[in-house]
């Protein structure tokens, strides 16, 4: 039997914000295949169908421009321009905040607005490709074919949207050859870009005005004919069922289960029951046990996980599985009377002094200085602790199990009852929760810690300082990162325990081939090609994923600063200034694939000659005096890499 991993820390979730996102269970893997399953390219963000003809003007504004197109920042695309001009001037016309209610990037957009300066990269969300609207409505747009599947390029289903929705806006000639309004628009929206690129920000005020967005591409503003069109998409299709779920949310039924300030389970209660067949097929499997903490009615309330299966009914085997997993019950005559006692909560699974956090302890977040994100620097990390209202009289906070106090309640008034705290963290692992200690009720609570980001986070002390054989050997083996670590220990237990028995009488066992130049150069080239290899072939998902493929533990920093230690050790910088000129090589000869959720090439591209800017500049160029030839090679070399 095998068991999913416990949940690490997460990162904060901003309430206010669309780029926040926890899923402290880690259960998301799940939903997300079951939400492919039921609705094809919905996902849990898309609010406003309208965003469809914004993508696919998007896409016809940006067409005329190559795919290699950079802004001068030499990361933003064209599309995301476009997004940056499209949200700024719904900010800038909109007549109330309701008009831009679900707009992603418009909290930005009004901040920029009010500072006066440009929307730009640095002033945009942090992972517009993720976050923005094209992020966010993309995959939706591919299912539908507003966009193509390889992506860049405007559909079928999008050509005919741009036009209905061209023709009911009296936008004549936006799609097509023709003239007319339609034409004039689109080439002062092309033109709006081609600025927004060579500023690598929005322009002051683009040729067509900030209130054209607004009038045309208004979420709220959609005409009747291109909402029909929208609904008839999003009703199409033979996989899933996208057209039963969206049928049933807009019918009065619907509206009022899902608008009622209960929980989602009862509007999928109510959708089942209606459902068709197919989709009754939808199985959930509780896991909270048959006690009062389980149950919820006792004084220690439990957060129970569920798990939910789809399973087809032609699916014999599996349909099996699901109703044998039911254990032997006997039914309860309806004329028995039924009544539940609840117990004193002394009960094995119902702790005695763990109690529910109370509301007024609101956010705890690690967060670390930037200057201190080393654990030489451990002192640079802090908590920041959010108070809503007054919590309970005698509280105490204490870290984790500690037993020395971290913070009172008197500590809390003799400093005027602050909102929001900030305290040192002097230890060099970031908690994973406060203890709360209540002084009424004589119990504990746990207080959550989420960290600002997975930067802050220190690698385990298995990951810290790799030596370069080991790193070699992680990046040339097909196996996960832990079966490598697992497999390095117990080879090298095992080959100690031979040495010592049998006292190395094998000659050759008696040779280090790790300091012959051909074998060492040989095995970083390997290296070099894996590492090639895993950025070329696994489409990077997020900006958390990037960093740790760049600058994580077995990335490419590591590598980088594994072959400069190994160098000071027992290398010459010669041969250093060669292995990290051949690194910086391999990176800029990569060529990242994507898809419909990863990162843009673009933003890996660009991440890539950051890395490499910040190798070459840790190359001591000096070491190659003595060396013309290798000087001529390695000035060669970067020649190529910058271009």
């Amino acid at each position: 039997m095998s068991y999913a991993p416990a949940p690490l820390l997460s990162e904060k979730d901003e309430a206010e914000s669309a780029e926040g996102g926890i899923d402290p269970l880690g259960l998301y893997t799940f939903a997300d295949a079951l939400g492919v399953r039921l609705v094809p390219g919905v996902r849990e963000r898309q609010t406003h169908p309208r965003f469809l003809t914004a993508t696919a003007v998007s896409l016809a504004v940006c067409g005329e421009f190559d795919e290699e197109t950079l802004a001068a920042d030499h990361s933003t695309e064209p599309w995301l321009v476009f997004e940056w001009y499209l949200v700024e001037g719904l900010v800038r016309s909109s007549e109330s905040k309701e008009e831009t209610r679900g707009l992603p990037g418009s909290q930005k957009a009004a901040k920029a607005k009010d500072e006066k300066v440009p929307l730009a990269a640095k002033r945009n969300l942090k992972s517009p490709a993720i976050f923005g609207f094209h992020g966010i409505y993309r995959l939706l747009a591919r299912t539908l074919g507003v966009e193509t599947k390889s992506g860049s390029r405007l559909g079928e289903a999008g050509a005919e949207l741009l036009s209905v929705w061209s023709k009911e806006q009296g936008l004549d000639g936006f799609i097509g050859t023709a003239g007319g309004l339609g034409q004039l628009l689109r080439r002062q929206w092309q033109d709006a870009v081609r600025d927004g690129l060579q500023n690598a920000s929005t322009a002051k005020s683009p040729r067509s005005g900030w209130n054209a967005f607004r009038e045309h591409l208004g979420i709220y503003n959609a005409g009747p004919n291109e909402k029909q069109f929208i609904t008839k998409l999003l009703g199409g299709g033979e996989i899933g069922f996208r057209r039963e779920v969206l049928d049933f949310l807009v019918s009065p039924c619907g509206r009022e289960v899902w608008q009622a300030p209960v929980s989602e389970r009862r509007f999928h209660e109510a959708l089942r029951g209606g459902a068709t067949d197919d989709l009754w097929q939808l199985h959930m499997i509780d896991s909270s046990n048959f006690t009062s903490a389980g149950l919820g009615i006792g004084r220690v309330k439990n957060v129970e996980a569920n798990l939910v299966y789809l399973v087809n009914s032609q699916a014999t085997d599996a349909w099996k599985i699901l109703q044998n997993a039911w254990l032997p019950t006997e039914p309860i005559p309806n004329d028995v009377e039924r009544q539940w006692q609840i117990p004193n909560d002394n009960c094995d699974d119902a702790p005695t002094d763990t109690l529910p956090l109370p509301v007024a302890f609101a956010d705890a977040t690690f967060g670390r200085d930037a200057n201190g994100a080393s654990d030489a620097d451990a002192s640079k990390g802090y908590l920041v602790l959010t108070f809503v209202g007054t919590p309970p009289p005698g509280w105490t906070l204490f870290a984790e199990d500690e037993i020395e106090p971290l913070f009172s309640e008197t500590d809390w008034q003799a400093r005027d009852c602050p909102s929001t705290l900030k305290l040192p963290w002097l230890r060099p692992r970031p908690p994973y929760a406060i203890r709360v200690q209540l002084g009424e009720s004589g119990g504990s609570a746990w207080w959550p810690v989420n960290v600002e980001n997975s930067d802050t986070l220190p690698p385990p002390d298995e990951l810290k300082d790799l030596s370069l054989e080991l790193l070699i050997e992680i990046l040339t083996s097909a196996k996960p990162l832990h079966e490598v670590l697992r497999g390095r220990t117990k080879r090298k237990g095992k080959d100690d325990g031979q040495r010592r028995d049998a006292g190395a009488l094998d000659p050759l066992d008696r040779v280090d081939s790790s300091a012959f130049l051909l074998q060492r150069t040989r095995r970083v080239s390997w290296a070099l090609a894996a590492l090639r290899k895993r950025l070329e072939e696994q489409p990077i998902v997020s900006e958390q994923s990037l960093a740790w493929r760049l600058r994580g533990p077995v990335g490419v920093l590591a590598l980088a600063q594994a072959i400069t230690n190994d160098a000071k050790e027992s290398r010459s910088d010669a041969e250093q200034c060669f292995l990290l000129t051949e690194l910086c090589a391999e990176l800029a000869r990569i060529r990242p694939s994507t898809t419909a959720d990863s990162l843009p090439a673009a933003r890996v591209r660009a991440a890539l000659r950051e890395i490499v800017g910040e190798i070459r500049a840790g190359i001591s160029f000096q070491a190659l005096d003595a060396d013309p030839a290798m000087a001529e090679y390695v000035d060669t070399v970067f020649q190529e890499v910058v271009k």
